[in-house]
C-alpha cells in the first residue's frame, strides 16, 4: 500500500485541506503531492504523519500495511486547539526554538 492509499483510508472522507490545514502545509500541497507533481520534503512529511497520527516512517514505506492511527479514528491535530494547551503551547515553542538554533548553525 503506497503513502497515497494510506492517507486516503485515514483522511476518511476529510478533504485535503483540513490535512494541509493540521500540518501547516500551504493550500494544494498535498493535493500537488498526490498528483506527483511535487513529493513532499522530510519536513512536510513529518508534520503530514503528525497530522494524520501516524509514524512517518510508516505512511512513506510501501511495504507496510495499515495499523490503527496512534491517535481515536479520526481525530487530527489543530493549532488552534493545541495553542490553548498550557502544556502543548509550552511543548510548541520549545520545538519551534530548537528547530531555529538548528537552522542558525
Amino acid at each position: 500500500m503506497d503513502w497515497i492509499e494510506k492517507m486516503e483510508k485515514l483522511l476518511n472522507g476529510r478533504s485535503y485541506a483540513v490535512i494541509e490545514r493540521a500540518a501547516g502545509w500551504p493550500d494544494n500541497t498535498l493535493s500537488n503531492a498526490v498528483r506527483g507533481e511535487q513529493m513532499p520534503g522530510a519536513d512536510k512529511a513529518i508534520r503530514l504523519a503528525r497530522a494524520l497520527g501516524v509514524p512517518a516512517e510508516w505512511l512513506f514505506d510501501d511495504d507496510q500495511g495499515c495499523p490503527p492511527p496512534t491517535r481515536p479514528a479520526g481525530e487530527l491535530l489543530d493549532a488552534q486547539q493545541l495553542a490553548q494547551d498550557p502544556a502543548m503551547r509550552e511543548a510548541l515553542v520549545r520545538l519551534l526554538r530548537e528547530a531555529v538554533d538548528r537552522l542558525g548553525e
